[in-house]
């Protein structure tokens, strides 16, 4: 079981129903079973010294001592709520007779802390709401809710530290001081529509690593599958390759799924609309929100923004050197003198656009390669020049994800963007 939904439907089914640990993990637990109907029969601990009696009205017992309880340990359900290795816990248990004792993955730890989190948070709050639960979000991420509307405008991260800054930082007018006016695609399905996708190509970027999962993923009719970093492999998957022509696909340990958004650009022609996808990651569209773009005449799509507690520089440098954010930002300034008023905002700023997925009208989409990868290319020479071992460290993949994000608060007076939910596989 991977979830807090798949631990309470486990635990529906049990009786006699016994948390091992006194601490704030198994008092956690305990609520959140009592929001699904599930109580307790007491708590467990390996020494009673320094830990309470009772906890919520149920008995506080040694693990030694439990044997006098009027239910058997046969028929017990013992869940251990305990942060760390476990190991020698769990094997003195059994050493005692237990049986039926479940080990809670650190993921549903988590999961259940950012859950109470978020329901605080919510009760507080009445121009945004979180939810944990929105269909449209990758593990790890919590949608961010505009209460009047009920859209999903953002995503985020969830820590004690973002639930100040949220209050802080996080408003649609800040967001849009620097985006400007944020827009959503509808999402409405209409199957029956005869809508014409003719001049929409969206490519989906997969590699030789993931081709086992492959087959199971469904594919909308406007996107095409592109194998990146095929310069790197023989092994081949049958669809188009980014070794072809014009191409860096031997950059690929560096610039992940740009080498396949690089070929895009060098390599087709003449669409009306031309975008990047991941293999998981997929862009919620259908056949409507073709005809709104075209309809609303709108130039780019990006996936909702990410909110993070800290600001962007604070953000990506976490994921790579620490010169990373000064070659960046030097080789843009180099490139176009005018950027450099939009970095000193950015780099403050608690918003940007995630995972390098877009998809542009194509006068724009060229204009956006020139610009990510000229800058690009004075960044890797940087490196090349210093460093005596190549990198292969996906640096420059996060470092797009910064260009992109300049590249639209720079034009967005030109241009209409639009945003839509990131569907994760």
């Amino acid at each position: 079981m991977e979830t807090e939904k798949d631990l309470m439907e486990y635990l529906k089914k049990k009786d006699h129903i016994f948390i091992y640990g006194a601490g704030i993990n198994a008092k956690r637990l305990s609520k959140r079973m009592v929001k699904y109907k599930i109580y307790p029969e007491g708590y467990i601990v390996t020494k009673k010294k320094d830990n309470p009696s009772y906890i919520n009205e149920r008995k506080v017992w040694e693990a030694k001592e439990l044997s006098e309880y009027k239910t058997s340990i046969n028929q017990m359900s013992i869940v251990i709520a305990i942060a760390g290795n476990n190991q020698e816990l769990l094997e003195e248990l059994i050493d005692l007779g237990y049986k039926n004792i479940l080990l809670l993955l650190p993921d549903i730890l988590l999961e259940m802390r950012d859950r109470e989190w978020v329901e605080a948070y919510n009760q507080q709050q009445s121009a945004f709401k979180l939810d944990y639960d929105y269909p449209y979000m990758e593990k790890g991420h919590i949608a961010i809710i505009e209460e009047k509307t009920g859209r999903a405008l953002f995503r985020t991260r969830w820590s004690s530290i973002a639930e100040v800054m949220l209050k802080e930082k996080c408003s649609l007018k800040a967001f849009e001081q620097s985006y400007g006016s944020y827009c959503k695609l509808p999402g409405l399905k209409d199957d029956t529509a005869k809508i014409s996708i003719k001049g929409m190509e969206i490519y989906n970027v997969t590699s030789h690593l993931n081709k086992k999962k492959e087959t199971t993923l469904g594919k909308k009719e406007w996107e095409i599958s592109i194998q990146a970093g095929a310069a790197l492999t023989t092994e081949r998957m049958g669809y188009l390759t980014d070794d072809t022509g014009d191409h860096i696909s031997e950059e690929n340990r560096n610039y992940c799924e740009c080498t396949a958004l690089y070929w895009i650009w060098k390599n087709t022609f003449g669409q009306d609309y031309v975008g990047l996808c991941q293999y998981r990651r997929r862009f919620r569209m259908e056949k409507s929100d073709i005809q709104f773009m075209k309809k609303q005449n709108i130039d780019v799509v990006a996936v909702i923004p990410q909110f993070n507690h800290c600001t962007n520089k604070e953000f990506f440098s976490k994921y790579g050197f620490r010169h990373d954010w000064r070659y960046w930002k030097d080789a843009v300034i180099n490139y176009d003198i005018s950027y450099e008023d939009v970095i000193d905002q950015y780099e403050q700023m608690h918003f940007f656009i995630p995972c390098n997925m877009a998809i542009f009208k194509r006068v724009w989409f060229d204009k956006y390669c020139e610009f990510a990868f000229s800058v690009a290319s004075m960044i890797d020479r940087k490196y090349k020049e210093a460093l005596v071992m190549p990198r292969e460290d996906r640096y420059m993949g996060y470092l797009f994800e910064n260009l992109l994000s300049i590249f639209l608060i720079y034009h967005h007076d030109h241009m209409r963007i639009a945003y839509t939910d990131m569907v994760f596989i």
